[in-house]
């Protein structure tokens, strides 16, 4: 009877070994190091699908995203010296994409992976309260490269005959983006429309022909500076085509602002 007790004593102690942790002391406690590998996987799995989703809700979308149309009004200007070319403008307005936007709100209220970050980004849309994005820190990079400069789409407006064929290609390059700051895009209201237009070149003609060497060298180094053109961007909501030959001008049933998937009407030029 003794020898079975002390059998059972020396079996619980065994058992109480086991399901009781064992430190060497005050220095040391456990630690559920299964259950934070878990929850480690499944943030990392968040993490992936956050970079995913953002990339599939904001890749592309500057094509789709605006509207450059050309106005009915148009204004020219000629000269004696230059009987046979005109200086011609065609007013452009931008807007927005309405069902681009809607399609862009459903995807951001419908989103699985957008609410949980780092870092809180605002998205105002027309019409509604503003949406709120969360990012973590490695997605946030990917999000900024999407969203570059107000999803900057730089254009090109072109003249087109009745047979749809490009006559002729603006001298300036339009740019449209969504006006945006630091932590909010916002597309309530009017997208920024803007245009590159060729720099003018001072006239040198006087330092060239000037006998100081001084004044010469100076022109001489100018003359190079703008030998090539340059381009400065301006707030202007026009095509402009300088010098159109006036037959050219006479051919011109419409104008045209050239999207990404209209290549092939400059294709068509280029043949």
């Amino acid at each position: 009877m003794h020898t079975l007790l002390r059998r059972a004593t020396v079996l619980f102690a065994a058992l109480a070994t086991f399901s009781t942790p064992v430190y060497a002391d005050d220095w040391e406690t456990s630690v559920n190091g299964a259950g934070s590998a878990a929850e480690v996987e499944k943030l990392l799995e968040y993490k992936k699908g956050q970079a995913a989703e953002v990339y599939t809700l904001f890749y592309g979308l500057r094509d789709k995203l605006y509207v450059i149309r050309p106005q009915a009004r148009t204004s020219y200007g000629n000269s004696l010296f230059t009987p046979q070319t005109v200086n011609y403008e065609v007013q452009l307005s931008a807007s927005f994409n309405a069902a681009a936007l809607t399609t862009l709100r459903q995807r951001l209220e419908t989103a699985s992976y957008l609410a949980k970050g780092d870092q809180a980004y605002e998205i105002l849309l027309p019409g509604s309260f503003p949406i709120t994005i969360r990012l973590y820190e490695e997605v946030v990079p990917t999000f900024k490269v999407l969203v570059r400069d107000g999803y900057g789409l730089e254009a090109r407006a072109v003249l087109l005959d009745k047979d749809r064929t490009v006559l002729a290609v603006s001298d300036n390059s339009l740019l449209v983006r969504t006006p945006m700051s630091d932590k909010k895009l916002d597309f309530s209201g009017k997208p920024l429309l803007q245009t590159y237009v060729p720099q003018e070149k001072p006239d040198i003609r006087k330092l060239l022909d000037s006998e100081d060497a001084k004044f010469k060298d100076v022109g001489t180094t100018l003359s190079k500076h703008f030998a090539s053109t340059s381009y400065v961007l301006t707030n202007a909501d026009k095509a402009l085509f300088y010098s159109l030959p006036v037959n050219t001008l006479a051919r011109t049933v419409s104008m045209r602002v050239l999207r990404e998937s209209d290549e092939l009407i400059l294709y068509k030029r280029d043949k």
